[in-house]
């Protein structure tokens, strides 16, 4: 028997999501996915799962789920505060950890501390059908997912096979998150986060100035960002001249920086389109392009630019501490029961 959740409340933004859709934006159809796949990878290992089965994706505010059928483990990554209630015992809980659950239980995501994104993977994964190779949602292109949309209140949830794996929980003891400044502190504003890019392919169509003023000034992400792009608020780039506001509608990925008319750059993220009529002033380089993709409105971020040749070493330092990130991944073994009859609360 498989086990199954009910969404009680569906949190913001709340969708499952895989590794992406590949090989179709030559179709119109972006990847999708994560906006941290190697969050995913993490919290799968951590269930004892493929890195790209399902899972859900939460954004600042997160689900209520109940377990109503059968066994589970569940893994929480992105740094949350959970409570699980069994029985009217109530009892809080870290992230970046696994733990099991029965029937009856009720998980609650209670606050989201940096950044805005939460990952819940679940044993076997998330059963529902593969559009296009992924069982991501594409909530504009209505694919994927449960009708191809967000979670509804009421929507139940089915793992593909009721295997929990045997032996303790499991957590990771290294934050992968901890450089990024708490939500809703002055820190958010205070602190300024860089990350690394790529000029072009359209830069010609800002001066040498422009340029120049892109990489000194900061930027702070727009209220209004979602899982399409970031966009962010601060002092306007100036194109070259009004005739170079616009260009012919040519391809488009995640890390693309499009300037439009009025100046403010918008970061393309998972939902980008596949093409865009404004020119790209610089493209945020691949290991850098997952940690921006998280981060909450209001944090200010810079730029700094690096060559294609500096951004594949960068790549691949990145890939090596992932590996080892993966590796680390170890058992709880003094705290595999998150239902103590004694002890302390906050686990």
């Amino acid at each position: 028997m498989s086990a199954e959740l009910i969404v009680r409340k569906t949190g913001m933004l709340t969708s499952i999501q895989d590794l992406g859709r590949f090989g179709y934006r030559c179709y119109g159809v972006p990847w999708s996915g994560a906006l941290h796949p190697d969050l995913v990878r993490i919290a799968n290992v951590l269930v004892g799962n493929p890195h790209d089965s399902a899972v859900l994706e939460t954004l600042v505010t997160g689900p209520v789920l109940e377990v109503v059928r059968g066994v589970l483990r569940i893994a929480v990554v992105g740094d949350a505060l959970i409570e699980i209630v069994r029985k009217d015992q109530s009892r809080l809980i870290k992230s970046w950890r696994s733990v099991t659950l029965e029937a009856g239980d009720l998980f609650k995501v209670k606050t989201v501390s940096r950044g805005r994104a939460v990952y819940l993977a679940f044993s076997g994964g998330i059963s529902v059908p593969k559009v296009m190779g992924s069982r991501s949602t594409s909530v504009r292109g209505h694919l994927g997912g449960i009708d191809g949309s967000f979670l509804s209140v009421g929507d139940s949830l089915t793992c593909s096979e009721n295997s929990v794996p045997a032996g303790p929980e499991l957590n990771l003891p290294v934050n992968p998150l901890a450089d990024i400044p708490y939500n809703h502190t002055r820190d958010l504003t205070s602190s300024v986060l860089e990350f690394r890019v790529i000029l072009g392919p359209q830069q010609d169509y800002f001066s040498a100035e422009s340029q120049r003023d892109f990489f000194q000034q900061e930027y702070q992400i727009g209220s209004d960002s979602d899982r399409m792009g970031l966009r962010l608020e601060g002092n306007a780039v100036k194109h070259r001249s009004s005739a170079h506001r616009e260009i012919v509608s040519d391809g488009m990925i995640p890390g693309a920086i499009q300037i439009p008319g009025n100046g403010l750059p918008i970061i393309m993220l998972a939902e980008s389109p596949t093409v865009g009529g404004y020119p790209k002033i610089a493209t945020v380089i691949s290991c850098d392009l997952p940690r921006l993709a998280i981060l909450s409105p209001g944090q200010r971020i810079g730029f700094r630019p690096v060559n294609v040749d500096q951004a594949e070493v960068l790549l691949r330092q990145y890939r090596l501490g992932l590996a080892a990130l993966l590796e680390s991944v170890a058992p709880l073994t003094w705290l595999s029961d998150p239902f103590p009859e004694t002890g302390n609360p906050i686990d």
